[in-house]
């Protein structure tokens, strides 16, 4: 796969979290070919915990880590109704998940000498103020990938 004028090994590594959603799918996409892909799914694998991302990023062994995972709130849930467990399963996804596989995934990169970390969150949480304006409420999810950004 050209990428700009650089040409990307063959011999290289990719895990991608979110792999079921739409962006992370077509992330592993358009790295498969050139790319040995690894995808993670929530619904799959507990990358939420520590012990288990461990032993998942570990066996991947990523020259670059694309985490794409997320989900959405309830549907018809705001900051002022979601259920507490809800909440929970939010924060679980975006940013444990988020931040267990990049704690795991950089050590190794390290001392392979380097890597890529690339984190995506949904572009709500840019504006929240805006979006709350026009759905009369201010979206959990939004509120969680914030912290995503703000990394």
């Amino acid at each position: 796969m050209e990428n700009g004028s650089a040409m990307v090994s063959k011999n290289k590594t990719v895990l991608v979290t979110g792999a079921a959603g739409m962006l992370g799918h077509k992330v592993a996409e358009a790295c498969h070919g050139d790319w040995k892909v690894i995808t993670a799914d929530i619904a799959e694998f507990d990358i939420t915990s520590l012990q288990e991302a461990l032993a998942f990023v570990k066996s991947a062994n990523p020259d670059v880590l694309v985490n794409c995972a997320g989900i959405a709130e309830p549907l018809g849930t705001s900051i002022l109704d979601i259920e507490p467990v809800d909440w929970h399963h939010l924060i679980d996804v975006h940013l444990h998940g988020t931040f267990n596989t990049c704690r795991h995934a950089a050590p190794l990169m390290a001392k392979a000498g380097g890597g890529s970390i690339i984190n995506t969150s949904s572009h709500l949480n840019l504006d929240s103020w805006t979006m709350s304006k026009i759905s009369k409420t201010i979206s959990p999810s939004s509120s969680s990938c914030s912290n995503i950004t703000a990394q």
